[in-house]
């Protein structure tokens, strides 16, 4: 074999070997750069549907924060009226019949985490996901409000050991109630006692929920475990000893409780 050939078939090599690690090294860049951009936020965009008359109505922005933790970017968040042109465009092109309801458009599949989670809040429609319609909601068939929470609470005075009622508020706002309306009210008054005597109240602290609780879907599944359903839709909570300290009003005795948390 001569020289020259020799380094013919070297200088080949070399060559093949050049045009091989670059390939691998161009291709490595592209998978790095494919993984770069798969890693970086999905961006979306959002238009709230709502009737901006509606002070009570659910604010979706209990929505966006939950989303928001699955590497999403909302670059724009709309609110369209109902009553707008484009909110009764709206309307009809997804047969609205409840507000408020949040559409979001953009890069919904490129985030499977995200779209996973919404499919929790919502529906996947096209290339829109639609979200779920939460109390309180303005039904636009019937035109009235539902899952407006009137709250009462009945507590005694005389017992300074007994759990602060404040933390009926806490659990209620943890399930998405936030009554309309409270009233607080001691044993010792006539309102109380009428209370007390109509849904055979045996322990206090305790509260009553007007029958628009049934709108909310995670209060109903657990309700049975610590309260009744009244005849007339009342929600009577019935187990104070599952918060803390109470008083017994068959017996007058304060029971003691020690929640372990």
């Amino acid at each position: 074999m001569s020289k020259k050939f020799f380094y013919l078939i070297l200088l080949l090599i070399i060559v093949l070997f050049l045009i091989f690690f670059g390939y691998l090294a161009i291709n490595k860049k592209i998978k790095d750069q494919q993984q770069k951009i798969a890693n970086e936020p999905a961006q979306l965009e959002a238009v709230e549907l709502v009737d901006k008359s509606c002070d009570n109505c659910f604010d979706p922005s209990y929505l966006f924060n939950v989303l928001k933790e699955q590497n999403v970017v909302f670059k724009r968040i709309r609110q369209v009226d109902i009553n707008s042109e484009e909110g009764k465009s709206l309307k009809e092109q997804y047969k609205v019949s409840k507000i408020p309801i949040v559409f979001i458009t953009g890069e919904i599949k490129k985030n499977t985490a995200f779209l996973n989670l919404f499919q929790g809040y919502g529906e996947v429609k096209d290339d829109v996901l639609i979200s779920d319609v939460y109390p309180p909601y303005k039904d636009l068939v019937k035109n009235e409000m539902i899952g407006l929470v009137d709250l009462t609470i009945i507590y005694d005075a005389t017992c300074t050991e007994c759990y602060n009622t404040k933390k009926h508020l806490d659990f209620l706002k943890a399930e998405g109630i936030n009554p309309v309306s409270t009233k607080k009210l001691d044993v010792a008054e006539e309102e109380a006692q009428q209370l007390i005597t109509k849904y055979n109240i045996t322990k206090v602290p305790t509260i009553i929920l007007s029958p628009a609780a049934k709108n909310y879907k995670i209060f109903t599944e657990h309700w049975q475990e610590v309260g009744i359903i009244a005849d007339n839709g009342y929600y009577i909570y019935t187990a104070p000893e599952k918060i803390g300290t109470y008083k017994d009003l068959a017996t007058n005795e304060i029971k003691k409780v020690q929640i372990n948390n």
